[in-house]
């Protein structure tokens, strides 16, 4: 009756032991995950690391060994290049470019052979975070800076192509192109509050490890874990199977026990943790494709995720806790990939992003329009909201009323 006691109840128990385990690991990203792993590695003499494996951890470039003299910029672009590029040839021209920039960012030095495919590889590199890097010169900074922060337009495009000449004061064919001298005018006021090199210290700064990589390829995304961590733990068997056989005290007996099955049980949850990670990932993806391609979120909460992928709404709250993707050289947390519904199919994001539009189409009209002269605008497309709403999108976006926006316009135009 003992033996099938003890099994009865290690059933019952098991479930529980490992959604403790699961519960604790899925809050944490990869660099967290670490931690928790060296600290039960020292705690448990039954856990060893899998020498098939390893971690990819594609931030293991050691700065302070050989690359003394290395730029501090490579701890964010290194990261990003390993992940981009997927051949040996790719990588090895990617990585010659990159002895070439400076600690400003800036790609000063000729490129030896400039080729086609050497051409194509600087353009991708030229996409990478921060907006700016591997910049020839200002013109390319400019052209990058301003399509990171989805600013690049067809008139900045002329504006920026023609920069040589407005440098030497020939303007006369630029503002022609451009339509009117105002818009010149107001293009080089625009100009002026630009930076002219990349934002390194803040990117420094910010500089956060992915849990995942996400491709484009073709239409569809994959998606994939940036690590082996889920992989590097196994269990030691033979030395278990080696103390079974000792003539131990009932106290050991005990330890053996509680440690074997704590590993045990760390190694399933590492595993469901991985899967769960990457299943829910994909779902949210697929769900915002159109931001993936460049357009806005589409209304997504957390319980569309739970309900498409089966889970508790609480298991997607915590993968999505502190977890980071990496898609086209940009790091983007992915719990921003939610936006909840706000007003007849808009998400708060969609309704937020007009907003921004119309305003800064301003710009162009000339006029100054009110938070409720906003919320009639909007109400021509069906989007149906309060002045009040309009106020708090707007100071989230950090733009000011339409009272201090013509203070600024009417100075402008004085100067």
């Amino acid at each position: 009756m003992r033996p099938s006691l003890s099994l009865s109840i290690k059933q019952k128990n098991a479930p529980k032991i490992l959604m403790k385990q699961l519960i604790k690991l899925l809050p944490l990203n990869d660099t967290q995950l670490e931690e928790v792993i060296k600290k039960e590695m020292e705690q448990n003499p039954f856990l060893l690391f899998n020498k098939n494996e390893s971690t990819n951890d594609i931030t293991n470039f050691d700065l302070n060994d050989e690359q003394i003299n290395t730029p501090s910029i490579y701890k964010i672009l290194i990261p990003q290049i390993d992940a981009i590029f997927t051949s040996k040839k790719e990588l090895k021209i990617a990585y010659e470019m990159l002895e070439l920039v400076d600690e400003d960012g800036f790609l000063r030095e000729q490129i030896p052979n400039m080729s086609n495919t050497k051409y194509d590889i600087l353009q991708k590199l030229q996409k990478l975070h921060p907006a700016g890097v591997f910049s020839r010169n200002l013109v390319e900074f400019y052209n990058a800076y301003l399509l990171g922060t989805n600013q690049l337009n067809e008139k900045w495009k002329i504006f920026l192509n023609s920069l040589h000449d407005v440098a030497q004061g020939n303007t006369d064919d630029l503002i022609n192109k451009l339509g009117n001298k105002e818009t010149f005018d107001m293009m080089m006021q625009d100009l002026k509050l630009l930076p002219t090199e990349p934002d390194i210290p803040k990117a420094l700064a910010q500089h956060i490890t992915p849990d995942l990589i996400v491709e484009k390829i073709s239409d569809d995304f994959k998606v994939s874990l940036n690590s082996n961590i889920h992989k590097i733990l196994n269990i030691d068997d033979e030395y278990v199977n080696n103390l079974r056989k000792e003539n131990i005290l009932s106290n050991d007996k005990k330890f053996i026990t509680e440690k074997f099955s704590s590993a045990k049980w760390l190694k399933k949850a590492l595993l469901m943790r991985a899967q769960n990670l990457v299943n829910i990932t994909v779902t949210i993806i697929s769900k915002q494709k159109e931001f993936m391609n460049g357009g806005h979120l589409n209304p997504l909460t957390l319980s569309d995720i739970a309900k498409d992928t089966n889970v508790h709404i609480s298991t997607v709250s915590r993968i999505v806790n502190n977890k980071y993707f990496l898609y086209n050289g940009k790091t983007t947390e992915l719990k921003k990939m939610f936006s909840p519904y706000a007003n007849g199919g808009f998400s708060q994001q969609q309704i937020i992003n007009r907003i921004v539009d119309i305003i800064n189409n301003e710009k162009q009209t000339k006029i100054i329009l009110s938070d409720e002269q906003i919320v009639k605008k909007l109400e021509q497309e069906n989007i149906k909201i309060s002045r009040r709403t309009v106020a708090k999108y707007r100071q989230i976006c950090k733009i000011e009323s339409s009272r201090k926006r013509r203070e600024k316009n009417i100075s402008i135009q004085n100067n």
